[in-house]
């Protein structure tokens, strides 16, 4: 995950948390906003959204925990596989395929 080079490449983000004390919280707080806060769309599609995004980063750790609380918010399991593979015919909700195809720009 880590593209910082003070920090090794399996680094996670508790990782650089504890490398970077000063940022965690205002990074926590702009999360909380952004995957909380109001929105079109659901809890569950912004951390649908999120983890397509991480699985494009290659970042197994922030897949994972986006994927699993996407499910934990109502999504079924299984639509992130498909988008991987195919967005154009991953069964997504409409509202979030354009956010998902325009992070692959």
């Amino acid at each position: 995950m880590a593209y910082l080079p003070s920090l090794p490449r399996d680094a996670k983000l508790p990782d650089v948390f504890r490398a970077f004390p000063s940022s965690a919280a205002p990074l926590l707080e702009l999360h909380e906003a952004l995957m909380r806060g109001p929105s079109p769309f659901s809890i569950g599609e912004r951390e649908l959204i999120a983890a397509y995004v991480s699985a494009l980063n290659a970042c197994g750790y922030c897949t994972g925990v986006h994927g699993a609380t996407a499910t934990a918010f109502g999504l079924e399991e299984g639509p992130l596989e498909s988008m991987i593979d195919g967005l154009e015919t991953a069964p997504v909700a409409a509202n979030c395929a354009p956010c998902c195809a325009a992070s692959r720009s």
